[in-house]
């Protein structure tokens, strides 16, 4: 049976959803203590931020000893340890995970 135009509808807003930051659980991180298993979608810098370590799943070289500019979100899938040398952040964690 062939879907409805309300049902493909529906379906790409659920789709656009799971990949937004709507329904995340953000983990606020503030300190200079690892944060361990972390899981998220996006990181947003409250404060200038260095970091010591961010593991992720990106391709490529590391973002150690990069700087993310304070208002700004890097969109990209965290996977494993963050730990700030300096700066606050928010990372983005979908509900689900």
């Amino acid at each position: 049976m062939a879907k409805t135009e309300l049902q493909i509808l529906q379906d790409r807003v659920q789709e656009l959803m799971s990949k937004s930051l709507t329904g995340t659980k953000p983990l606020v991180i503030t300190g200079t203590v690892a944060n361990l298993n972390v899981n998220g979608l996006a990181i947003y810098a409250i404060a200038d931020t260095t970091f010591t370590t961010l593991e992720t799943s990106a391709d490529g070289d590391t973002l150690v000893g990069q700087t993310l500019s304070a208002g700004h979100i890097w969109y990209i899938p965290i996977e494993g340890t963050v730990k700030l040398a300096t700066g606050s952040v928010i990372v983005y964690r979908h509900t689900n995970v």
